[in-house]
């Protein structure tokens, strides 16, 4: 969009690309709140925007030429959700079909929320791996909860780097309360509603990255 400004922490963005980000990122709001916040902050690193629509922040070259920190997938169609469980098998809880319905997956400084593959709804459904895409919400379902002790009835939507050595799962139950859980079955945190939940782990998973990242590219 020629011509038209927008803002940075104060600072105009004439880049158009950047400004189409921004604009994109301040429609999602709600329980992911706290992510546009943070991704506002990388914005000022090289970005872009997928053919898909996906939105990429924060290239990171060293990682690899298509590396970002960031990557917010396009949001998932409507119609998407019964077919989805109607292949699959899985029914989605309906705080977190909000959330898809406003980015269907997310890839976030290593955190990940895990979306429907558009592949997965195609005909035949099958994993694309020619093309960056959310994490199948089904697969972990099915399969990656099992790793993770006392899971079994709750429902797997996502998870992040931990420490060097571990990842942490992200389950939520039918009450709607959310744990991150380490593959020793140790609860690493809880919390009431998505949007305290990524307040905390957007928080965590930044400071963990820090720790991981070149320090020039922070400057």
């Amino acid at each position: 969009m020629p011509g038209v400004l927008r803002r940075i922490n104060g600072t105009k963005i004439v880049n158009p690309i950047k400004a189409t980000i921004l604009e994109r990122l301040r429609t999602i709001g709600g329980p992911l709140e706290p992510l546009v916040a943070v991704c506002e902050r990388y914005l000022h690193y090289c970005s872009a925007i997928d053919l898909d629509e996906t939105l990429m922040i924060g290239h990171q070259p060293w990682r690899g030429p298509e590396a970002y920190a960031m990557r917010i997938f396009p949001p998932a169609r409507k119609s998407w959700f019964s077919k989805y469980s109607s292949i699959h098998g899985l029914k989605i809880p309906s705080d977190y079909k909000a959330i898809l319905s406003a980015a269907n997956g997310v890839a976030v400084l290593g955190l990940s929320l895990f979306g429907i593959p558009p592949s997965m709804v195609a005909t035949p459904p099958l994993l694309d791996r020619s093309r960056a895409q959310c994490l199948d919400i089904g697969s972990a379902n099915a399969y990656w909860k099992t790793g993770f002790p006392g899971q079994k009835e709750r429902f797997h939507f996502g998870g992040r780097h931990y420490s060097d050595t571990q990842n942490s799962g992200y389950f939520s139950d039918r009450q709607g309360k959310i744990i991150a859980v380490l593959k020793t079955g140790e609860v690493v945190g809880e919390w009431s509603d998505f949007q305290s939940f990524f307040t905390d782990e957007l928080l965590a998973t930044e400071r963990y990255e820090m720790s991981q990242t070149p320090n020039e590219w922070w400057h």
